[in-house]
């Protein structure tokens, strides 16, 4: 099995705290589309072999910036040229402003199950803190406009740790994706990261970031949440009701492969990662000449894929199968476990039940930390 990952640089305006590759001129969206035509028949050989494709995710950027016909076509196309399973989920981002009656509707027609809304917060200052273009109150119709379309499969975004969010504003937010019975959701601190307004305003002490017993304890009534409403935490930004795992995300986590479209999108397959260069006017340039866009390739190395399935797999409510592991890589983990971080089972960040290397919930809280401490050091060269 395999995924199709599109990325649509285009967004309406710049959030603070955004370090994906986007842009606001929305001139290039005619130029794009044609772009992404010819990128699709130019890799359309790049699994090798008829791997059935079972989601595809459409991010960026903004993806519902895009004409309800365009999203139409690529989708056509796609399915005419990779064996698409029936059964596929298809996924579109896009922001609570964009979202209208007729527009929801077009995009099921096109075949998309899944809408992953951005709504980030309900709260209007911090939607303005954020820079956010929508409200809350378009948060909320866009939800309904989207159940009346027909869409049963919804997840949103939400942040917690933002400055001057309280805990009771918190649980709201929480309380508002219960009642709406919202299918799966992602929920992510605030981070602050280099390159973004959110890092300039930080770095000159115009923003000052709540303090880490905060967001801490926004964490915490975030767990209390998962294990009062049946919303699984199946990772470790990720919850979901019964049946509704994020199939394209997954998929990350499990190390399958997929294929990147559109500028500064990924690809991985055979132990290689691929990706286009975050640059839509070269992106558009060398596909009008018919060749690939620009990309960078690497190959990695038996420790870097040791690491990053260490790093995905810890991430997950299951664990690490320690008997998967030695299969992949030939060594058993516990014996870098018990060499490497056995102060962390003694402390109960981490458990070893049923062959499964897990962080506990307190855990969690370290799962960056922990990872890189049982991580294997490169070969030197």
């Amino acid at each position: 099995m395999a995924g199709i990952y599109i990325h649509i640089p285009f967004c309406k305006q710049a959030c603070n705290y955004c370090d994906f590759y986007f842009t606001t001129r929305p001139a290039r969206i005619p130029d794009f589309i044609k772009a992404l035509h010819t990128e699709i028949e130019l890799k359309k050989q790049y699994f090798h072999t008829e791997t059935p494709i079972q989601s595809i995710y459409w991010g960026g950027g903004t993806p519902s910036l895009l004409p309800e016909w365009a999203i139409q076509e690529i989708m056509s196309h796609l399915r005419s040229v990779f064996p698409i399973r029936t059964e596929a989920e298809i996924t579109l981002e896009a922001n609570p402003d964009d979202i209208q009656p007729e527009k929801a509707q077009a995009w099921l027609q096109a075949g998309f199950n899944r809408i992953s809304l951005g709504i980030q917060s309900l709260s209007d200052a911090d939607l303005t803190f954020m820079h956010r273009a929508h409200t809350a109150a378009e948060s909320e119709i866009a939800v309904q406009h989207l159940k009346y379309a027909g869409f049963s499969n919804i997840t949103v975004d939400f942040i917690y740790g933002i400055p001057d969010s309280d805990d009771l504003q918190w649980k709201k937010h929480l309380d508002f994706i219960h009642k709406q019975a919202i299918s799966h959701f992602s929920a992510y601190a605030l981070t602050v990261e280099q390159g973004t307004r959110l890092y300039t305003q930080v770095k000159r002490g115009k923003t000052v970031l709540p303090p880490e017993a905060q967001v801490i304890r926004q964490f915490e009534i975030l767990q209390d949440f998962a294990d009062t409403t049946g919303y699984e935490p199946y990772e470790i930004s990720n919850y979901a009701l019964p049946g509704h795992r994020a199939i394209h995300n997954s998929s990350y986590w499990h190390q399958e492969p997929y294929l990147g479209l559109g500028p500064a999108a990924h690809s991985y397959y055979a132990n290689t990662r691929k990706y286009n260069l975050p640059d839509l006017k070269g992106y558009i340039a060398a596909l009008q000449l018919g060749s690939p866009p620009p990309e960078s390739i690497e190959i990695l190395s038996p420790e870097d894929l040791v690491n990053e399935y260490i790093m995905t797999r810890l991430r997950l409510s299951e664990g690490i199968y320690l008997q998967d592991y030695y299969t992949r890589f030939n060594h058993k983990l516990t014996d870098r476990v018990n060499t490497h971080i056995a102060h962390y089972l003694a402390q109960g960040y981490l458990m070893i039940d049923n062959d499964h290397l897990r962080l506990s919930r307190d855990g969690k809280l370290m799962a960056d930390r922990i990872a890189s401490d049982i991580f294997m050091d490169p070969t030197p060269p």
